[in-house]
């Protein structure tokens, strides 16, 4: 098995930025290192995923939809900070479902669905009963980054970085 090293260097003016991956490799990126304006720039990094329910027929879109709270990611070395393992994020996120499904009182569903992209035939899909339609619960391929910048204890800056780790069609 063979490792691939990135690095990856993101400059940025504005306060949100966006990147697109095709491969599945979720935050396993090993450390995120935060490069400081001055030496009493201290940083906080959290991450957070929104969870959906979507109408499987395609028309109703997105039933209901909510992020989940922030968790903050350690800093291992001044400035490095350890990204989540993306199993353990999926992981994170199968909770979350559960808890969405306890929440409303949701019962899992078997349900046959077309295959798309060219593909022929139907293969069976888990969902939910969610106002009175046929839905799913995907895993979602979008990471939220919050990097909060403070000088001392006072924050003096919030810039958010969205991870998308869909494969563009």
């Amino acid at each position: 098995m063979s490792v691939i090293n990135r690095m990856w260097t993101l400059t940025t003016k504005t306060d949100t930025v966006r990147l697109n991956t095709d491969d599945d490799m979720g935050l396993d990126v090993g450390k995120i290192e935060i490069l400081p304006n001055n030496k009493s720039d201290r940083f906080e990094i959290s991450y957070s995923f929104k969870l959906e329910i979507i109408a499987e027929n395609g028309k109703d879109g997105i039933l209901w939809e909510s992020m989940m709270p922030y968790k903050k990611i350690k800093d291992s070395l001044n400035y490095f900070f350890t990204t989540p393992e993306h199993n353990n994020m999926y992981s994170e996120m199968g909770s979350k479902i559960k808890e969405i499904k306890t929440k409303f009182n949701l019962k899992d569903t078997a349900f046959k669905k077309e295959a798309a992209n060219g593909d022929y035939g139907t293969y069976t899909e888990d969902g939910v009963i969610f106002k009175n339609q046929l839905c799913e619960i995907p895993y979602t391929e979008l990471i939220y980054l919050k990097i909060d910048r403070f000088i001392g204890n006072k924050l003096t800056e919030t810039k958010y970085l969205v991870i998308d780790f869909s494969i563009p069609e």
